[in-house]
């Protein structure tokens, strides 16, 4: 068939396609770029990717981004980007300062960029900043400690990088009960999952619960020993149990049994065992911690929180474990933690005594005034992935850089920024930074009583008031803060990168084109 003017139409078409090319040929020609046609036809028919167009002989992605690129931060378009480079001055006995005075500025230069930007983004410059700090805390073994956990096959093995950080190679000791063992698939077995905490060097024994049914209670009616029969144990009482279970895989070198929650984390064991080392370990002792918060004191008494670490010597384990069943039976309490609280004050002189460093965490929401108030010592953080949230293995990674710095504070007078090392950067509007008690944590989780309280001055003294943030719509803008998101040894350049993200959260609420921010701090290791 011939077209009006007389041209086949597969000819025409021939004939456009040729001009297009000529164009696109000459426009790249133009730029200075010769491009083969067979790859210009694959871009014209299956579009670029923007992050690898070249322009002259440079790529838009730049390769000095690809450490922020392989985090996935779902950053803005834009960002406004600046780093420092820390050089640690290691320093034997150094004291914690409440909060440690700089005389310049954090912030030294800033610079916007973009993770696709074209040309390649002139990075700004990583001014250094020597700091004292203490020591890393020495490589040891742990054979001493036999911790035990019961819990879920989901939690247990989502939980695998958090004990890992604090277990592997340790010779420390893990057993965990599965708590629905009874109810896995065929797919999903106990010895499988004992292979992959092995093979992250975690000494680890994954064992079925000892008790297929909840142990009775005195107070049960017919109908509650009817449904009891024929439930699963509860979690509750498999954890008051780990007493019997740890001791059936003692050791002639353990001296402490820690019972927890699946989510307790220790930064570092070696804080935690020189803190255990300051008691007789031969004696019949029940160490831990108290809820923070008063209404939990007032709901379940002054006893031991799990979430916080249990330690019971094994004097006192081997006392309790004859008691375990009677105690269940004749106690009012269902929590696992109550339950030996329990177990201890019936049976036993033991008497709790409060290790200082461990932490219920009884916060809800926003912890973030817990993390910058300078809690010292630190030897366990809980509820970090469910009450509130905390990258807590990121967090750690500094202290195998310099030991006990974890949440050390540090005031930029140049510039009225605080940095809490491991946690966020802080820059605050001018004026407002004098006018804080920074010996005052801040109220920032739901409960805090905005500076009265709530019920937490027993744990942490007296709060002042929140402060309003920039870009979380309050509209005061008295501090801008950049979070920790990661934090690991970059192997490539041998050096410890902290990445902290503040996010453009008010106008993304706004359906406006946000701006985020991203400060790294790179420490020489």
């Amino acid at each position: 068939m011939l077209t009006h003017r007389g041209l086949p139409r597969g000819t025409l078409v021939l004939l456009m396609f040729a001009l297009a090319l000529f164009i696109l040929t000459a426009s790249k020609l133009n730029n200075g770029i010769v491009l083969r046609p067979e790859s210009m036809i694959q871009d014209w028919l299956h579009g670029q990717n923007p992050e690898e167009h070249s322009v002259g002989n440079q790529k838009c992605k730049d390769p000095s981004l690809d450490f922020l690129r392989s985090l996935d931060l779902s950053l803005t378009e834009t960002f406004t980007f600046s780093r420092r480079c820390v050089k640690p001055i290691i320093t034997p006995n150094l004291q914690r300062a409440s909060i440690t005075n700089i005389s310049g500025p954090f912030f030294t230069h800033e610079t916007e960029t973009s993770l696709s930007s074209c040309p390649s983004t002139v990075l700004p410059p990583c001014d250094t900043l020597p700091l004292s700090v203490p020591a890393p805390y020495p490589v040891q073994q742990y054979p001493h400690l036999l911790f035990g956990v019961a819990s879920t096959y989901e939690r247990i093995e989502s939980s695998l990088p958090a004990f890992t950080h604090w277990l592997s190679d340790t010779s420390a000791h893990l057993i965990i009960v599965i708590s629905d063992f009874s109810r896995l698939p065929p797919h999903l077995t106990l010895e499988s999952l004992e292979t992959q905490y092995r093979s992250h060097g975690i000494h680890a024994t994954i064992i079925p619960p000892s008790i297929a049914h909840p142990l009775p209670r005195k107070t049960e009616t017919a109908f509650q020993t009817s449904r009891r029969l024929s439930s699963p144990a509860p979690v509750e009482q498999l954890h008051f149990l780990l007493v019997s279970d740890l001791l059936q895989h003692a050791t002639p070198r353990t001296q402490w049994l820690g019972i927890l929650d699946d989510d307790t984390f220790f930064p570092s064991l070696y804080p935690l065992s020189e803190s255990l080392s300051r008691y007789p370990h031969a004696e019949p002792l029940y160490l831990g911690a108290p809820s923070d918060n008063w209404n939990s004191l007032a709901a379940y008494g002054h006893q031991a929180f799990g979430g916080a670490g249990i330690f019971i010597s094994l004097p006192l384990a081997r006392a309790l474990a004859p008691n375990l069943r009677s105690c269940a039976y004749e106690s009012a309490s269902t929590t696992g933690d109550s339950l030996l609280g329990d177990c201890v004050g019936s049976r036993t002189a033991a008497k709790l005594t409060v290790l200082p460093g461990l932490n219920q965490h009884d916060l809800h929401g926003d912890a973030s005034g817990w993390f910058e108030g300078d809690p010292n010592p630190l030897l366990s953080i809980h509820h970090w992935k469910s009450w509130y949230r905390a990258p807590a293995v990121s967090m750690a990674g500094v202290a195998k850089v310099c030991g006990a710095c974890l949440l050390r504070r540090y005031r930029f007078q140049g510039d009225d920024t605080v940095w809490v090392n491991g946690y966020s950067v802080s820059r605050y509007s001018e004026g407002v930074l004098d006018k804080l008690d920074l010996d005052k944590m801040e109220g920032t989780w739901e409960g805090a009583g905005d500076g009265e309280g709530g019920g937490y001055e027993l744990g942490y003294g007296t709060l002042r008031e929140r402060l309003g943030e920039e870009g979380d719509g309050s509209g005061s803008g008295r501090r801008k803060r950049w979070k920790l998101v990661d934090a690991r040894i970059d192997e490539d350049i041998k050096k410890f990168r902290q990445i902290y993200v503040w996010k453009d959260s008010e106008n993304e609420k706004k359906g406006r084109k946000g701006k985020d921010g991203v400060v790294e701090i790179i420490w020489d290791v």
